[in-house]
C-alpha cells in the first residue's frame, strides 16, 4: 500500500493506512461486520459438521469450521428439495439436479403459470420466493422464458430448516395440482 498514491483529502494522515480513509470512518457500519463476524463465527458450534474434532480456538477456525457447517446444512435442504420436485407433474427445474457445485438457489417453471402469480400465491402463505429474470436476462431469453415472465427463484440458506423445505414443496405441490386458487 505504500507504493500506490490514493486519492485522499489534503487534511488526511500522509501515511498508511490512514491514508485510504477518505474521511470520517462508518463505526457504525464496522460494528455490523463485527457483529456479523461474531454471528457467522458463532455457527461452528453446529454438531453436524463433527464434533469428533478438537474445537476451534481462533476466530479465523471457528469461521472456516462455520462454513463448513453452512455447507452441510444447505446441501441437505438443498437434496431434499431435489428429491421432492423431481418428478412432480408440472414443475420443471431449471439447472443442475444435484447438488455438486451448485448453490441451494432454484429457478423453476410451475405448470406455465405466470411466475409472479405464482410467487404471489407463496408469499400469502409465507413463503418468499422472487420471480423475473433476476437479472439474467441473457439466461431467460435463451430458456424463452424472457417474454413469459422469467421462472420462480426458490432459495434456501443456513437458517431455514427441512421443515422449511417440506413447507416450499407442499405448496408448490398444491399449485401444480390445483392452480392458484387455495
Amino acid at each position: 500500500l505504500e507504493t500506490v498514491e490514493p486519492y485522499r483529502l489534503r487534511p488526511s494522515p500522509a501515511h498508511p493506512p490512514w491514508n485510504w480513509e477518505t474521511g470520517t470512518q462508518s463505526y457504525e457500519a464496522l460494528a455490523g461486520v463485527h457483529a456479523t463476524v461474531e454471528y457467522l463465527a458463532s455457527l461452528a458450534d453446529d454438531p453436524e459438521t463433527g464434533s469428533d474434532r478438537a474445537p476451534p480456538c481462533n476466530r479465523r477456525e471457528r469461521l472456516a469450521r462455520a462454513f463448513e457447517s453452512i455447507a452441510v446444512h444447505e446441501r441437505k435442504l438443498s437434496t431434499r428439495f431435489l428429491e421432492r420436485i423431481t418428478g412432480t407433474k408440472g414443475i420443471v427445474l431449471h439447472g443442475m439436479p444435484h447438488t455438486e457445485r451448485r448453490t441451494p438457489t432454484f429457478a423453476i417453471d410451475v405448470c406455465g403459470l405466470p411466475p409472479a402469480d405464482v410467487a404471489s400465491a407463496l408469499g400469502e402463505v409465507g413463503i418468499f420466493v422472487w420471480s423475473g429474470s433476476y437479472y439474467a436476462i441473457e439466461t431467460m431469453r435463451r430458456l424463452g422464458r424472457d417474454t413469459k415472465g422469467g421462472l420462480v427463484r426458490v432459495g434456501f440458506a443456513h437458517y431455514n430448516t427441512l421443515d422449511d423445505v417440506e413447507l416450499v414443496c407442499d405448496e408448490l405441490e398444491r399449485i401444480s395440482h390445483k392452480g392458484l386458487r387455495r
